[in-house]
């Protein structure tokens, strides 16, 4: 093909009568690499990304997670975010409180506002996220603040965020892949256990994202500061019959490779003992009559009640 001005705005394409055929390689999901180099942030971990992209895909990266307080390096195509950042939001010229708005390249990307509420949270300071080109992006965060989040949401493209929050596990449900992985970062970052729904969603954007977290932790089980040493008993649980994930995050402490092959066998033992118990639960009869627990199940069951007898008619 005849094609002139890569590399600006504008293209010019001459037809040609034949294509050829040829090698390509496709460039790596800067979408996927910030969710990964957000997560890290916010764990405390050290995370190594090859295959990343270089300098000119990341550059948008460097800018708004900078403002963030979360810093990495990028050396040729590969990613390094440094262990233990302290998270300090950024103000803007004048002592001016923070933003991060998103826009067309080379600005922001429009899908990582998400996951940027979830590194502002655990951030010291208070920043601005403008989401300028989808409507309701941020109706989620109404789940951050359930989980202790200090938001302020001004419309649906705008939220304030104050942070360091702590958090606290909870129920959470995935509306979207940005939003879902936003939640599982939040859930991270959290104390205590958290329950992620409708998880499909994540999967669609982010592939296999619990086995290559599961990994994470093991290979990495020997480094003084482990990416993501909390996630190990969270994702060994999954139910495999509804796709949800259970995630439980004690503090942050380095795992033995053993100990989170442990918790991978015992999440396996979980997971057979739920099933039989399911099956068999499945395979007994109803109850009936005096064996019939009391409550909601045995009111459903129970024949409607008989109509009051019809009063009589007084003579004339």
């Amino acid at each position: 093909a005849q094609i002139s001005g890569i590399g600006s705005n504008i293209l010019t394409i001459t037809g040609v009568d034949r294509l050829g055929g040829t090698d390509y390689a496709i460039q790596p999901d800067h979408i996927e690499v910030g969710s990964l180099i957000g997560l890290a942030a916010v764990t405390g971990g050290e995370l190594v990304i090859n295959n990343a992209g270089g300098l000119n895909q990341l550059r948008p990266l460097m800018i708004g997670f900078g403002r963030l307080g979360v810093d990495f390096d990028i050396d040729g195509d590969d990613v390094r975010v440094p262990p233990e950042q302290r998270l300090r939001i950024r103000d803007d010229i004048g002592s001016q409180i923070a933003k991060v708005e998103d826009g067309t390249w080379p600005a922001f990307p429009a899908d990582l506002t998400s996951i940027a509420v979830a590194v502002a949270t655990q951030s010291e300071g208070t920043v601005m996220i403008h989401e300028k080109m989808f409507e309701n992006r941020l109706v989620f965060t109404d789940s951050l603040v359930g989980m202790g989040a200090r938001i302020v949401l001004c419309d649906p493209h705008r939220v304030v965020i104050s942070g360091p929050a702590r958090l606290r596990g909870a129920r959470l449900l995935s509306p979207d892949i940005r939003a879902g992985m936003s939640l599982l970062i939040a859930a991270l970052a959290a104390d205590g256990t958290s329950t992620i729904s409708n998880v499909w969603q994540i999967d669609r954007g982010y592939e296999r994202i619990d086995e290559r977290l599961m990994t994470a932790c093991i290979h990495s089980a020997n480094a003084p500061c482990n990416l993501l040493t909390r996630c190990v008993r969270g994702f060994a649980r999954r139910d495999l019959r509804s796709g949800s994930g259970e995630g439980r995050f004690p503090p942050s402490e380095p795992i033995a490779t053993d100990q989170a092959q442990a918790g991978l066998a015992r999440g396996e033992s979980l997971r057979r003992g739920a099933e039989d118990t399911v099956s068999s639960f499945e395979r007994e009869p109803a109850p009936s009559g005096a064996d019939r627990p009391s409550g909601v199940s045995a009111i459903a069951k129970s024949p409607p009640p008989r109509p009051p007898p019809p009063r009589p008619v007084p003579d004339p």
